[in-house]
């Protein structure tokens, strides 16, 4: 909803994901969206945040939820620690 939007609530839900998956040893965070192949604004939005706190873009499925809604899978390291 727009009027959440640029309210820290993002950064804080990431946050605490993050020191889960540090507590866990998961040394990748992933997240699935639209991909820029389709022209939904919004989900433009949804992937400048998740650049905005370091996930890159590693790969497009142009098939895995139909032509019609092509997914960018984006990925962020967790930790550099042992586990990694």
């Amino acid at each position: 909803m727009k009027a959440y939007h640029r309210q820290g609530i993002g950064n804080l839900l990431l946050d605490e994901a993050e020191e889960w998956c540090a507590d866990q040893e998961v040394a990748f965070l992933q997240v699935k969206t639209l991909s820029a192949s389709h022209p939904d604004l919004n989900y433009a939005k949804t992937r400048e945040f998740y650049r905005s706190v370091g996930f890159l873009e590693l790969e497009e499925f142009l098939e895995l939820w139909r032509s019609v809604n092509p997914c960018l899978l984006m990925v962020k390291a967790i930790s550099q620690g042992s586990f990694c």
